[in-house]
């Protein structure tokens, strides 16, 4: 679903929100870019999960600005749904009455790209993870 989100310095910003009661995912690829003063953009970069056993995450939740998959395979979706009605994902992830949500009973994404803001889980095994910092804009895709 759709959301406002709000920096430490309060400024507000727009993020997609994907919530999971559990995930699985293979070959993924999460990137932040953070601009720090006196040497510029940062980018934090996260792989895992690119061997034979996928990455695992129970209770994610994530706030985004893109989201690629090579295949994204969805169960009895429901798109265009109020996001405060949504239901059976991550603990405490509800919507804004009146934006839009999409929710399905069961979700298959496999070769994720992300550019994500913060990511919470209850539990998250990452396999085959590698973390890397580099300067400059350097996301995932």
């Amino acid at each position: 679903y759709g959301t406002v989100d709000h920096h430490a310095d309060g400024s507000q910003f727009p993020a997609a929100v994907s919530a999971f009661a559990s995930a699985d995912i293979t070959n993924l690829c999460q990137s932040v870019v953070t601009s720090i003063p006196v040497i510029g953009d940062v980018t934090l970069t996260i792989k895992a999960g690119g061997g034979k056993t996928p990455v695992h995450a129970d209770n994610l939740i994530i706030d985004m600005s893109q989201l690629n998959a090579g295949e994204a395979d969805f169960t009895n979706i429901n798109i265009g749904q109020d996001a405060s009605t949504l239901g059976g994902s991550a603990t405490g992830a509800k919507g804004t009455p009146g934006l839009f949500g999409q929710q399905a009973e069961k979700a298959t994404l496999t070769g994720v790209q992300q550019v994500a803001y913060s990511t919470n889980a209850g539990s998250f095994q990452l396999h085959d993870m590698s973390l890397s910092m580099s300067m400059g804009n350097n996301p995932c895709f």
